[in-house]
């Protein structure tokens, strides 16, 4: 199992933190962790990148380079995304930079993940 989220639940988050704090899992962003504990944090990101937007940055829709480099990171690791409000997320090894604009349309192609689709 590749990423382990807490969502709403407190106690789950809670759990999760002392998991984490005992070495069992690792922390990649505010209740998101991993519990592979051999590959480096910046490949797990990478390989669960689209499942990661979903999680953080929900609502938003894959845009400018990063659209037409296929979602994928820039060589500096920032990936381009488009929602409500403009903020970053930065994430081991990967930005997600979104600018403010118009969230997804209903013809947008939907990219299915574990926590929903991007």
């Amino acid at each position: 199992m590749p990423l382990v989220v807490a969502g709403n639940d407190k106690t789950q988050a809670r759990r999760l933190q002392r998991l984490a704090q005992q070495g069992q899992l690792r922390r990649i962003y505010p209740g998101i962790y991993t519990d592979d504990l051999v590959q480096p944090l910046e490949s797990i990101v990478r390989r669960e990148l689209f499942a990661l937007c979903s999680l953080v940055a929900p609502g938003t829709v894959i845009s400018h380079r990063s659209a037409l480099d296929g979602g994928r990171p820039t060589a500096a690791g920032s990936v381009f995304l488009t929602g409500a409000n403009r903020r970053d997320f930065v994430l081991p090894g990967v930005t997600l930079r979104i600018a403010q604009g118009t969230g997804p349309l209903a013809s947008d192609m939907r990219v299915p993940t574990f926590a929903g689709d991007v």
